[in-house]
């Protein structure tokens, strides 16, 4: 998962979408725990699944208790109804500590049911729990290119990686995936049952949507039109060098085109840099860091197009951002990209800087095709809703409690 955005509290006063209530005759009161520990945009596509699904849960459910478990500052911080407890889980992610310290936290809540929005489950932590699947992207972009650790430290992580999420797999009473490709990849390829595994799309926040140009965030970011952009972290599999090609490509024809890169991340960068001095299109591209969404919203508004060229995916949540905010997208012919996008994007081979370079050159010079591309995206992302997610989210917390009963 990936994304570059503003820090926000999820509050009473949230703008969130409301949804009905889902009946819960008959149902006892249950409490569900949610590891929070990824709340913050600095967290990016995690963080984001995190804060909407716990804003939309606060008002879509008084019935159930709720505790999360988060970091600071968060733990301190959040204002939430009062059906929803914090507790301080100052442990970091993929650590020794996660597995041995944080089983005993979630154990003392004497909890429900538990919710862990990723695959690391701490290994001792018996109780029921169900787990959100983004990707399988480890199972899918393996080996040392893929690191920037070294080679004993990446077998380990990769060993106890493959250990946890098999553990996960076999024992979670439910399993969210957020696409019908990576369930159909867990049931056909991990062989899990089908009736355990639930899709749950996400949907682009309430604050992406067609808004004016204004000059003033060009200078802001040193950024000078016309250009494209890139949202999302520097991970190698995000294949940020080809569009980078394409874009040197598009100037050695005689054109003018830069590709803003905008990513939170710092982990590969350097890397990136590397490979962009390597085949000359340092000069060609924009990295512009962290950019919070009411900047980012701007950014779309000036942009020709969003590029997303990755070569692995479990969704598609920035594409889906863009074309919510009027800016058309052109994405790799992946199968999530098109069960997501469907018709409302662009596709192009990811692996080819020219096929790349055609696409973004026709959409900047063709109007018309960017009229179409914008108003096809504009109607795809009503399809989805972080508020039918939450609902769905509960709802499979009851049938999953309910299941644990009848056991």
């Amino acid at each position: 998962m990936k994304r570059t955005g503003s820090l926000r509290k999820i509050s009473k006063g949230t703008n969130a979408e409301i949804s009905p209530k889902p009946r819960l005759v008959g149902r006892r009161r249950m409490n569900i725990g949610i590891d929070a520990r990824f709340w913050g945009l600095e967290h990016a596509g995690l963080g984001r699944y995190v804060m909407e699904l716990v804003s939309h849960l606060a008002r879509l459910d008084r019935k159930n208790r709720y505790t999360l478990f988060l970091r600071k500052p968060y733990d301190k911080e959040l204002k939430l109804p009062k059906n929803f407890a914090l507790v301080s889980a100052n442990i970091r992610h993929y650590t020794i500590e996660e597995q041995w310290l944080l089983a005993e936290i979630f154990s003392r809540a004497n909890l429900d049911l538990l919710h862990v929005p990723h695959f690391n489950v701490p290994l001792l932590y018996r109780r029921p729990f169900i787990v959100t699947i983004h990707d399988l992207l480890w199972h899918e972009v393996k080996g040392l290119s893929v690191t920037t650790q070294n080679t004993l430290v990446y077998l380990v992580k990769y060993i106890g990686y493959r250990a946890i999420v098999s553990r996960v797999l076999k024992n979670s009473v439910r399993i969210l995936v957020p696409s019908k490709v990576i369930r159909d990849k867990l049931v056909n390829e991990r062989r899990v049952e089908r009736k355990r595994v639930q899709v749950t799309y996400e949907a682009p926040s309430k604050i992406f949507r067609p808004v004016r140009k204004k000059a003033s965030i060009l200078a802001k970011y040193r950024i000078t039109e016309p250009f494209v952009i890139y949202v999302g972290s520097a991970y190698p599999h995000k294949n940020i060098a080809a569009a980078a090609a394409a874009a040197k490509l598009i100037n050695d024809r005689g054109h003018t085109i830069k590709l803003v890169v905008a990513s939170s991340r710092s982990v590969f960068l350097d890397r990136l840099r590397r490979e962009l001095k390597k085949q000359g299109s340092e000069k060609f591209v924009r990295l512009v860091g962290f950019v919070p969404d009411y900047d980012l919203v701007i950014l779309f508004a000036h942009a020709k197009a969003l590029i997303q060229p990755s070569l692995s995916e479990g969704f598609g949540l920035t594409g889906l951002e863009a074309m919510a905010a009027g800016l058309p997208v052109i994405a790799s012919k992946l199968k999530v990209f098109e069960e997501i996008y469907k018709d409302a994007a662009v596709y192009i081979d990811p692996q080819s800087p020219e096929e790349i370079a055609d696409e973004l050159e026709k959409m900047v010079s063709n109007e018309n095709l960017r009229q179409r591309v914008i108003k096809a995206g504009l109607s795809r992302t009503k399809q989805f809703s972080w508020s039918r997610l939450a609902k769905k989210t509960l709802q499979v917390y009851e049938d999953a409690a309910e299941a644990q009963r009848k056991a």
